[in-house]
């Protein structure tokens, strides 16, 4: 009987992931010399949603299509601003988000 319930759990779950798989998270890649922490517009401090290295790509706790604005800052959560991601981006559904090195 515990392995039934077990094996249920597990299909319950399976399918809350299928339905809400990677595709529908947005990547953020920092192509930066420096470690960014990307934060919803509004917040500092502490509060943020994803810290990225320098040149990596990584899977943000964000829903691509979302039209939350988030902010990158440089060095630290209250670091400057790098980048926005605007709400019209987040409404266009673009899959990754590229915060490139300020020109």
């Amino acid at each position: 009987m515990r392995l039934a319930v077990l094996l249920a759990v597990v299909a319950l779950t399976s399918a809350c992931e299928e339905d809400m798989g990677q595709d529908d998270w947005l990547w953020i890649e920092n192509t930066t010399s420096e470690r960014v922490y990307v934060q919803e517009s509004g917040t500092t401090g502490g509060a943020y949603v994803i810290g990225i290295e320098p040149g990596d790509l990584d899977l943000s706790s964000v829903e691509r299509c979302d039209d939350t604005e988030l902010v990158a800052r440089s060095g630290s959560t209250t670091g400057p601003v790098v980048a926005i991601r605007s709400p019209d981006e987040g409404r266009d559904c673009t899959i990754t988000w590229v915060i490139a090195p300020a020109e």
